[in-house]
């Protein structure tokens, strides 16, 4: 019985300490499951004050990214690099929203209320990516970084953002076809395009039935790609599509740096006289001709005044020469042949497209400019001979009066071989002719080897532009004195320049209310059957013709079509072979984002 009672007390000793063993294990259990519990809590707070705090970094790198945008888009690099003490200065605050009183932000170098803004990468001429893949033009890159925190919570964690922009120049002239609008081509011949097509609008297809119409480059727009009636066509060809990518929809405008809206009115400008007060460093004053030109001929009435100035500028050594408009016989203008031996200012001739007016055109010869150029006394004091600098943009404006029947106009004759002040192909920079007014090309353009008509080759050509209101091409065998269009028949001709000019756009979709389409942005005036236009160039349209602004009417009414053999000077992809004062347009791009250290501007990471 003794030893009865003596296990049974041994028995109830091991279940007590079992019990508090497993009493104790249990507290140690549920401390440990509390610790990582409160473990696991708090790194979850943490993770989530991090994530805030990013968020917040991003909404201040965001809010720099779209004032940055603006400002670029609408005024260029000029605009980025006077406005990088308002981007430092920028971050989000609790009068935009008071969600933003919770965070500090600082620059990542200890300076708070501030966002980091710094150039990277100075602009440099590549190949760029992108929506514009392909494509070569200036970047340059900056790096927006912003540093937030919460100031309250368990855990007050700091994050980093950075963000990479690249801001891309590209000369206009990099794309075979360019539209700042509409861009059509309807009921167009076969046609292949053979380079990057862009346009800031909607793109108007197809081909006749039939025909081909072939793109061998990237096609992008702002907006959609469609068939279309235009001029009352209603069946179409199928387009191919040969670019990689072949087509994309709906990219980012690509705007002249010009400190406005990029409407057709406010683009035109740059071919226009600068108004009186107008700075030529103003962003509109930096992409007008005029101030480009280093040679500025105004005809007025009364007067022709000769400007050779810095390109750039608004003035220079100006010589004004007597006109008498009324009587061209006088002895004024014979002195004016002297002293301007390639002006004749007394033809005259019909263009039947524009209501059968005579056209009393400021005719240039081109030859004879060639040899002027580097001779003529005013220009060499300021351009001399053998300097590395050279007159390359020639601005000219005919502001005489007319009647409703005239249209005051600008000429080109013997332009074959065109004014580079005696440099060789491969040398020398050029020309670009510009006016205000319309233009008419008589012959062949910037053809100084004959060999070369016809065809691609424009191994000799020199960079050339012409820029205009209106353009129209007139074949070698144009008469002034022929009238009926039978009795106008043209001659095989090749132009090799880029090309700027206003069209006469769509007013509706039937015969007499259709631009024409991109293929007769260069007017004719001739019956071209059995011969062939020969464009190597770059076609761009930014505004709508305002001087030559008759409607277009289809082949039969005052021309024939000829054989378009339309190609792109694959010259124009070398930035030292794009004409003077090519324009540019921009675009700007996130280039690169990640997270990065805190409190450092140097980090190159993922």
């Amino acid at each position: 019985m003794k030893l009865l009672s003596l296990k049974l007390k041994r028995t109830h000793g091991y279940a007590l300490l079992m019990v508090m063993t497993i009493a104790a294990c249990a507290a140690m259990v549920a401390g440990s499951t509390l610790q990582r519990t409160y473990t696991v809590a708090s790194l979850n707070q943490r993770a989530k004050q991090y994530q805030t705090s990013m968020y917040a970094a991003e909404a201040a790198v965001e809010k720099v990214y779209a004032r940055f945008r603006y400002d670029y888009l609408s005024g260029g690099d000029s605009a980025i690099s006077n406005n990088l003490s308002i981007y430092r200065a920028m971050y989000p605050t609790s009068t935009e929203n008071s969600h933003w009183a919770n965070f500090q932000f600082w620059n990542a170098q200890g300076s708070n209320n501030a966002t980091y803004v710094g150039l990277t990468s100075n602009k440099v001429y590549q190949v760029l990516d992108g929506n514009y893949a392909g494509l070569s033009g200036w970047r340059g890159v900056y790096r927006v970084i912003s540093n937030a925190r919460p100031l309250s919570g368990m855990h007050q964690v700091a994050a980093g953002v950075q963000q990479e922009i690249a801001v891309d120049t590209i000369p206009a002239f990099q794309f075979a076809i360019f539209y700042n609008g509409q861009l059509e081509f309807t009921q167009c011949a076969p046609l292949d395009v053979r380079g990057r097509v862009h346009c800031n609008g909607p793109i108007c297809l197809g081909a006749a039935p039939g025909n081909q119409l072939k793109f061998w480059g990237t096609v992008t727009t702002t907006s959609s790609i469609l068939n279309s009636n235009l001029g009352g066509y209603t069946s179409f060809a199928t387009p191919v599509y040969a670019g990689t990518p072949n087509k994309t929809t709906g990219v980012p405008t690509l705007n002249l740096p010009i400190g406005t809206n990029n409407t057709a009115a406010a683009v035109r400008e740059i071919i226009n006289m600068p108004p009186v007060g107008e700075a030529a460093s103003s962003l509109m004053g930096q992409q007008r001709f005029h101030n480009k030109a280093a040679v500025v001929i105004l005809v007025s009435n009364t007067t022709v005044t000769l400007t050779v100035k810095d390109q750039g500028s608004l003035t220079g050594t100006t010589t004004n020469y007597p006109y008498n408009s009324a009587s061209p016989s006088t002895t004024n203008n014979a002195l004016l042949a002297q002293v301007l031996p390639f002006l004749k200012l007394t033809n005259s001739f019909t263009d039947y497209r524009e209501l059968s007016k005579t056209v009393i055109p400021t005719q240039i010869d081109m030859g004879v400019l060639k040899n002027w150029l580097p001779t003529n006394s005013i220009v060499t004091n300021r351009y001399v001979p053998g300097s590395g600098t050279q007159p390359n943009i020639f601005y000219v404006a005919d502001f005489r009066t007319n009647t409703a029947s005239q249209l005051r106009a600008i000429r080109l004759m013997n332009g074959s071989i065109i004014p580079t002040n005696a440099a060789p192909s491969g040398q020398a920079t050029g020309l670009t002719i510009a006016t205000p007014n319309p233009l008419y090309v008589k012959g062949d353009y910037n053809l100084p080897n004959s060999g070369h008509a016809g065809s691609t080759n424009t191994s000799a050509t020199f960079p050339a532009s012409l820029v205009c209101d209106a353009i129209t091409i007139l074949s070698g065998a144009w008469n002034d004195a022929s009238a009926s269009l039978g009795s106008r028949n043209a001659t095989s001709t090749t132009v090799n320049a880029a090309i700027i000019a206003g069209s006469v756009y769509s007013t509706g979709s039937s015969a007499g209310q259709w631009s024409g389409g991109v293929h007769n942005l260069t007017r004719l005036l001739e019956s071209w059957s059995g011969q062939t236009l020969t464009l190597n160039s770059s076609l761009v349209n930014l505004y709508n013709s305002v001087q030559a602004n008759t409607q277009f009417q289809n082949p039969g009414v005052y021309y024939n079509a000829p054989t378009r053999n339309f190609n792109f000077d694959q010259n124009f992809l070398t930035a030292a072979k794009l004409p003077p004062g090519t324009p540019t347009v921009s675009v700007i791009s996130r280039f690169k984002w990640t997270t990065a250290p805190i409190n450092t501007i140097t980090y190159n990471g993922p």
